[in-house]
């Protein structure tokens, strides 16, 4: 697995080839489910699942974002 460092309060996680968010207090509070995540800035995690969006600290996701092939 891989646990990044701390970002904005979140540290990206990644076990089973999936990547989740751990709290400060090394809680999983979004669980490991998107196939690929950027670190957390300004409250937006930017993921991918089936298609791009975005989450918020509480796990709450976007409308899917159109015209999106990567991020970096």
């Amino acid at each position: 697995g891989l646990i990044d460092n701390y970002y904005h309060g979140f540290a990206r996680i990644k076990k089973d080839m999936v990547y989740g968010f751990l709290n400060l207090c090394g809680d999983e509070v979004i669980p490991a489910q998107f196939d690929y995540a950027e670190r957390f800035n300004d409250g937006k995690a930017l993921v991918k699942k089936f298609f791009w969006q975005f989450i918020d600290i509480d796990g709450n996701e976007s409308e899917p974002l159109e015209n999106v092939v990567d991020a970096k």
